[in-house]
């Protein structure tokens, strides 16, 4: 058994330098890495690749660097003028995107679920990430309803939830 999972470890490894060689490799890398996993938790061994869980408000909250990334005025159409056109109006804003370096860290409220909700984006020119979904207090969904409706989109967080996120961010 040891023997076993000894080869799987070292075979997993050659797939993990492969990938870091050849990029366009990297689904069928992605997919043998995941099958071998499977396999080494079947044998009792170590999972060797991380699965990644989302944040939620007290994560945030206790990563004062993360929480001073956040920028309260991105909208989801200013990342989408940023990230993802070339050319992103320099003059026109505070913001120059020059790499994938570049990112911004923001909330947006996504509609297109029966409730809304919202998420923490980090955005780069290479992808976004969700990296929390965090619910709207039941008073707060409610007015907001009221106020916009039941339009279905991705949109700015404003007004009185993004107020209660500085809050809950002790962001002043």
């Amino acid at each position: 058994m040891a023997r076993c999972r000894n080869f799987y470890i070292i075979w997993l490894k050659l797939i993990y330098i492969f990938a870091y060689i050849t990029a366009t490799a990297a689904p069928v890398v992605y997919l043998a890495c995941f099958s071998l996993t499977h396999t080494l938790n079947t044998l009792k061994a170590k999972p060797l690749l991380r699965e990644f869980s989302t944040m939620n408000l007290e994560n945030i909250k206790n990563d004062a660097r993360l929480v001073n990334e956040i920028d309260w005025q991105m909208t989801p159409e200013e990342a989408v003028r940023l990230y993802l056109e070339w050319g992103n109006n320099w003059a026109g804003g505070n913001y120059v995107i020059r790499s994938k370096n570049d990112v911004s860290h923001y909330f947006v409220i996504n509609t297109w679920q029966q409730e809304p909700v919202i998420y923490f984006i980090r955005r780069n020119s290479d992808e976004a990430v969700e990296l929390a979904k965090i619910d709207i207090p039941t008073n707060l969904k409610n007015r907001y309803l009221e106020e916009n409706g039941t339009h279905k989109g991705v949109f700015a967080v404003d007004g009185e939830i993004k107020k209660w996120l500085q809050k809950k961010l002790n962001v002043t």
